[in-house]
């Protein structure tokens, strides 16, 4: 990436950004409603919800951090850091920039995810009613920086560091020395950032602050209260220490139970 222009550096990650939102987009939605508690489902029509704006949130979002972590590992003329130095720094910074960009994308497709809004609607319906900053689109605009300083140190700053050491030191051939990287890059990215994207999604997934106030109350120690904000849409609540697949329902009436229920109430 050092090697590359800004302009290149932007192409290869607009082009890398496209192949991922669409293929992982299931994955996302999985992700997204495990933190929730919304049960597990195979249905397209949710799964690719919220596509459009993460297809966009990619684009931008992988372009931004390509383009700045090339330009801090490129060592801005006279840095005396040394090359895996620049490598994580650079990563990071870029991370930690693309966070601006990403928290609003991210928060309107969570949001469409559980409110089925669409996008033209979604982001104007948060910002009429919860704003733009920190309570809005911008909420835990923090945590995403936290999450994407790791998971961006991990893929564009560990793997060509761990790719040079196997390379110059252990003598492998370049191709197996860049698979090899990058899994172990991608990996530590991936599991070290989780909790804070987590705690970030749970946030976002609660604009009307009725479960989750702050991230220190990520997840709530106790179970939620059944409040229901203006003009708010109720969801599933997850059940303590319970599964995507458990969702809470209201209880059976006798008339609704058959002899196994009632076998097993009593």
């Amino acid at each position: 990436m050092e090697g590359m222009t800004d302009g290149e550096n932007v192409i290869l990650g607009v082009a890398s950004a496209s192949l991922v939102a669409v293929t992982l987009q299931p994955t996302l939605y999985w992700k997204n409603a495990a933190a929730h508690g919304l049960p597990f489902t195979l249905r397209p029509s949710l799964l690719f919800r919220g596509c459009g704006v993460n297809l966009l949130k990619e684009s931008s979002e992988m372009a931004l951090q390509f383009a700045v972590a090339g330009r801090m590992k490129s060592g801005g003329g006279g840095c005396s850091l040394s090359s895996a130095a620049r490598e994580m720094s650079g990563a990071i910074g870029g991370g930690t920039f693309g966070a601006l960009l990403v928290t609003p994308f991210e928060c309107v497709m969570i949001q469409q995810q559980l409110h089925g809004t669409s996008l033209l609607a979604t982001p104007s319906r948060i910002a009429r009613r919860f704003g733009v900053l920190s309570g809005g689109l911008y909420r835990g605009l923090a945590i995403a920086a936290s999450r994407d300083a790791i998971y961006v140190g991990g893929m564009l700053g560990l793997t060509p560091v761990v790719r040079r050491y196997l390379v110059e030191d252990r003598g492998l051939p370049s191709t197996r020395a860049g698979m090899l990287a990058a899994a172990v890059g991608g990996v530590a990215g991936g599991v070290l950032s989780h909790p804070w994207d987590v705690v970030k999604t749970c946030m976002q997934g609660d604009l009307e602050r009725i479960r989750y106030g702050t991230a220190s109350q990520v997840p709530s120690p106790h179970p939620p209260v059944q409040q229901k904000a203006p003009g708010a849409i109720p969801l599933p609540l997850k059940q303590k220490h319970g599964s995507a697949s458990q969702v809470l329902s209201p209880p059976l009436t006798p008339l609704q139970r058959t002899p196994a229920t009632r076998r097993c109430a009593t």
